[in-house]
């Protein structure tokens, strides 16, 4: 077990990836079935973890945690007969192109003029148009695996990119995730990359919040993950993604991040048996996963019950190093954009 600010000689405040001590990879003729791996939980014993998040997107250490490094294996979810669903597990693997070939993804103009369109439209297109009544795209990350954070983001006001993340977490909680739409229907807050763009105005009308606050309009928050190497497929740390039904409400513990100007939360995770972890080897710049971060009209979002039996809430995530990926690869380089999903009154 690791205390926590513990880095990878990067200067980052969290612990670093392992390899599991002995690294296995199962095979079926030239597809991967299944690799072990280390993930890095935190102990069954931390309560409560506390981080300090400047404008750039740079942190403290992690004040509160233990982390325990778990050997878990992960399957190829491309092989899984059905294929995973956001609804089901949390999570979704997409075939659809970016519309534009051009878009400079370390320039964050560039990404919310021409990328956030295009994960807006994508969105509607596998929640339905009939049942959607808007995607609002609202922030993102590049992540780009350095020694440290990697180039400032043009455009971004001071932003850069950010290495992948190795720590089981969740993007949202029961409180962070109504209080982000809240948060939408008014001006934009220090660390909000439209800041500079919607100045005082706001990206969510005051009537569509009140209808979402009062359970009159079903909302999730869902991010759209791609690699943006456009010639190479993801080696290199890949996104592994646990099924929503393997993990339960005992294993949540939270995480608060101080802004500026607000806290948010996160959920890191305590290990369980039970958690099933599947990732989809080699993805292109031409896939996309889908992977809820919140969904109000899921199970736990509603009871406060194990996850994903009748409506998967969120998908936990964590990057991992790979040990069926070879030794000579390209860096990974990827984005995930957040979006916010309102279905129609009921």
């Amino acid at each position: 077990m690791v205390n926590a600010g513990a880095n990878n000689g990067g200067g980052l405040p969290f612990p670093e990836m392992q390899s599991p001590s002995i690294p296995r990879v199962e095979w079926d003729g030239n597809f991967v079935v299944s690799v072990n791996t280390k993930m890095n939980y935190v102990t069954k014993e931390t309560v409560e973890v506390n981080v300090r998040r400047d404008v750039s997107g740079v942190d403290t250490i992690y004040e509160g945690a233990t982390w325990d490094a778990v050997e878990v294996p992960i399957h190829n979810a491309r092989l899984s007969n059905p294929p995973k669903t956001l609804d089901e597990h949390g999570y979704q693997l997409v075939e659809e192109p970016v519309a534009s070939c051009e878009i400079d993804f370390l320039n964050t103009n560039d990404v919310i003029d021409r990328y956030y369109p295009d994960c807006e439209q994508l969105l509607k297109n596998v929640l339905g148009e009939n049942e959607i009544d808007d995607v609002k795209a609202f922030d993102h990350n590049v992540r780009i695996n350095t020694n440290g954070f990697g180039p400032e983001l043009k455009g971004g006001g001071g932003s850069k990119a950010q290495v992948p993340l190795g720590i089981v977490h969740g993007d949202y909680t029961s409180v962070s995730a109504p209080t982000r739409a809240k948060d939408l229907a008014q001006p934009p807050k220090a660390n909000d990359v439209l800041k500079r763009r919607l100045g005082d105005s706001s990206l969510l009308d005051a009537n569509t919040l009140e209808d979402v606050i009062n359970g009159k309009r079903r909302f999730a928050i869902i991010n759209v993950w791609r690699s943006i190497d456009k010639e190479h497929p993801v080696e290199e740390l890949p996104l592994a993604c646990m099924d929503a039904g393997s993990a339960s409400e005992e294993d949540f513990r939270i995480l608060k991040i101080h802004y500026l100007d607000r806290v948010g939360q996160n959920y890191f995770m305590a290990h369980s048996k039970t958690h099933n972890w599947n990732f989809f080897p080699k993805m292109t710049h031409n896939e996309a996963i889908l992977l809820k971060t919140w969904d109000s009209s899921g199970e736990y979002a509603m009871t406060g019950k194990n996850l994903g039996t009748t409506m998967a809430t969120l998908a936990v995530h964590s990057a991992f190093l790979d040990p069926s990926s070879p030794s000579e690869r390209p860096a990974r380089q990827s984005i995930e954009v957040r979006c916010l999903a309102i279905w129609k009154v009921r």
